[in-house]
This record gives C-alpha cells, structure tokens and sequence, in this order.
C-alpha cells in the first residue's frame, strides 16, 4: 500500500513541510536528511499526487496531446514516441480525441483552460477559421503536427503532402513504371487531397495515362484499401504500380 508525506515525517522524525522540500529539491534540506527522506519514501512505496504537487507549484509536467481519432491506427506510433520521449524528459502526456460527439475546437479549450497540462501538441489536417481562433486565445504552449506545408505563422512540424507524391512518381518513371495506380484518401482530408493532387499533375507532367479504375478512392482503413486493390485488380490492364495514399488506404 502506498504511503503518504505524513507517514514518512513521522518515520523521520521531521516536518511535513521538510519531506515535501526534500521531494522537491529544495536547497532549504541538509543533503543527510535528504538522502534520509528519499530513502523511506522508496521503502514505503511513496508515489507523490502528481495534479496536487502541479497545483502546489502553478507548473505542470503533463503534456497534452489532442488528436483527430484515437482510434485511427495511424496515430498509435506517433503517440507511442511523443509518449516515450515525454516520459524521458519527467513529463506524463494526457492525450484527448476529437470524434463525432466533440469537436476540435472543444478539445483545444478544454485542455487550455483544464489547468492540467503545461502545454499540448494539436494533430490537425488542417487549419480552419475555428481552429485559429481557438489558438489565438490560448495561454498554454503549443506545437502542430500537420500535413498543412502552408499551415502559417506557427511552430509545426509538417510534410509536403503534395511534393513528396510529385516525387514518387518522378521517381517510378525515372525506374521505367508507366502504368502507376492510385488509391487516395478521403475527399474531405486535406493530407489525401494534397497527394491525389501530387500524383495526377505528376502524370500529366510525364504524360502517362491513367485509367478511371486505377484511381480508387479509398477511406484510410484496412478494409477500404483490400477493396481498392481488389477493384484494380480485376480488369485485364492492370497498373505496374500502386501507390496507396497512407499504409492503410
């Protein structure tokens, strides 16, 4: 069972207000009573309120992290790095979903306005009005991740959704594929928007055709990119090449 501060004063025969100083490093402790200190506290299992200790110093260790879908199995590797290399800095992540029944927006200023988080990364396709205005109230710092290269006046960090699609194809002519297919992403995703867009101005810059059912859109699943591919595969003229939107399709 984990003990308190109280339990610990008691067991060192010091104050309340000393263990919690020893716990904080504060310079105020002797480093013998310190060592002291640190010493029940890991025999008694000690695990300190991490919301109480934030509060008691107006400073937080909690990130927030507000994404689109939790559930989108593109985010599990990004929230498992930003996690990791939160927790090897001493910062906890707290991560909120946009879905159908919160917008983003709302997420933004619940966890601005929350008093947990010291500050929060935003995963955001795109900047809409609603979103800047959310952020130019807010008091907390923030850094986007966005597929938006022309996101503005913000710390993000980005991709060039529509120059890097330009680039795979260049790059598979200038390896003799001519007959290159495309499974995009949802109409209403910028980011699919982008590479759809990066594809079909670099075939028509290369002068490759494109037939109707090589171009299948897709909705960023599993499912729909097992549905696409087969779609393609059942005509006689089949492309050399497909290249899928993202690694589900």
């Amino acid at each position: 069972m984990a003990s308190t501060i109280k339990q610990i004063a008691q067991k060192a025969n010091v104050s309340i207000a000393t263990v919690s100083r020893a716990l904080s490093d504060s310079p105020k402790v002797q480093e013998a009573t310190r060592k002291k200190i640190l010493k029940l506290a890991k025999e008694l299992n000690y695990n300190p309120n991490i919301i109480a200790r934030n509060f008691a110093k107006r400073k937080s260790n909690m990130l927030g992290l507000i994404l689109p879908d939790i559930s989108d199995e593109f985010f599990a590797e990004i929230i498992h790095s930003i996690d990791e290399t939160a927790y090897e800095f001493g910062y906890f992540t707290l991560v909120v979903s946009s879905h159908k029944n919160r917008s983003m927006v709302e997420s933004i200023n619940t966890m601005m306005h929350s008093g947990l988080v010291g500050g929060f990364i935003l995963l955001t396709p795109f900047m809409s009005n609603d979103i800047a205005h959310a952020l130019s109230t807010n008091t907390v710092p923030y850094v986007l991740i966005s597929g938006d290269s022309e996101i503005g006046d913000y710390d993000v960090i980005t991709v060039d959704n529509y120059k890097s699609s330009f680039k795979l194809v260049e790059h598979l002519v200038a390896k003799g594929y001519k007959k290159i297919g495309h499974i995009a992403g949802p109409e209403e995703n910028n980011d699919a928007f982008l590479r759809k867009k990066g594809f079909a101005d670099a075939c028509k810059k290369f002068k490759l055709e494109v037939k109707d059912y090589w171009l299948v859109k897709g909705t960023f699943t599993m499912a729909s990119g097992e549905q696409a591919t087969l779609k393609m595969l059942k005509h006689n003229d089949m492309p050399r090449v497909i290249f899928v939107a993202n690694f589900c399709s």
